[in-house]
């Protein structure tokens, strides 16, 4: 199934709610014009509408937590089972990368076994990631952040952890650039040295209230650094604006193919092919 149509299917309660919520007050009403009780009829048509609207939406929102919680259950059972780590992992709650994501990017380095990772926004994903690196035996990581004070507690971190040896951690303030004839305020990477091919991208920044299309440049500043099967994760893919750079890349990257996965935030995974 196509990307954005896999998208469109998580809205589709929308259509089942107002559905039977118009249904119930075309019936109300029809009785209290047949009765000659017109204006009891609309109050209590009104009353049955917003009653059955939020009862249904409560519980299409209950059932859809649920899922997610079993989700990230499952997620963290997987990760612990793929680490055997010797030490609690860290957090991942609040601006932490979330199990699903970290699942996924952990699956992919174990599957494709990549020498270099870029990692766009660092944290519990770049401890995690070396920990599998440095189980796997190959691999290492370029990750930068914007944010002092994230860059120095992360790097505390990624020492306490030890897998400084394999997380190359970089402070890259954002500065406005100018990426196919737009301004973004993205990544200043200019000191950044990359000396092989990415084989892995992680796309978690910069924060979505940075500017409209937050994330688009990563692809295209990147673009020319990826290898010929390089793989690209993008997280909170389940946004507008995520789904407009995923379908922007892929038109400007033919060799590009987007697959998407389900999740609270949702997952987009890119591959290069040749």
């Amino acid at each position: 199934m196509n990307i954005f149509k896999q998208l469109k299917t998580k809205h589709a309660d929308a259509s089942f709610i107002y559905g039977w919520t118009t249904l119930a007050a075309i019936v109300f009403l029809s009785i209290g014009f047949l009765f000659d009780i017109v204006g009891i009829a609309i109050l209590f048509t009104l009353f049955i509408y917003l009653f059955i609207l939020i009862s249904v939406h409560l519980m299409r929102y209950n059932q859809q937590n649920l899922k997610y919680q079993q989700q990230k259950n499952q997620s963290i059972l997987s990760i612990h089972s793929t680490l055997q780590p010797d030490l609690p992992i860290p957090t991942m709650t609040g601006w932490a990368a979330e199990p699903e994501l970290i699942e996924n990017i952990l699956k992919e380095i174990y599957i494709t076994k990549p020498d270099i990772i870029f990692e766009i926004g660092s944290g519990t994903s770049s401890i995690l990631s070396a920990m599998l690196l440095n189980k796997i035996g190959k691999g290492s990581i370029i990750s930068i952040d914007h944010d002092a004070r994230y860059y120095d507690s992360n790097q505390s971190d990624i020492d306490r952890y030890g897998v400084s040896e394999l997380v190359s951690l970089h402070h890259a303030p954002l500065k406005v650039q100018q990426v196919n004839g737009n301004s973004y305020n993205w990544y200043d990477i200019n000191g950044i040295e990359i000396n092989a091919k990415i084989d892995l991208l992680v796309i978690d920044g910069p924060p979505s209230k940075t500017n409209k299309l937050a994330r688009y440049p990563a692809v295209p500043m990147l673009y020319e650094h990826l290898s010929d099967d390089a793989v690209i994760i993008l997280d909170d893919a389940s946004r507008p604006d995520e789904i407009e750079m995923v379908k922007r890349w892929t038109n400007e990257y033919p060799d590009l193919k987007a697959g998407f996965i389900p999740s609270e935030k949702g997952i987009a995974v890119l591959r290069r092919t040749k």
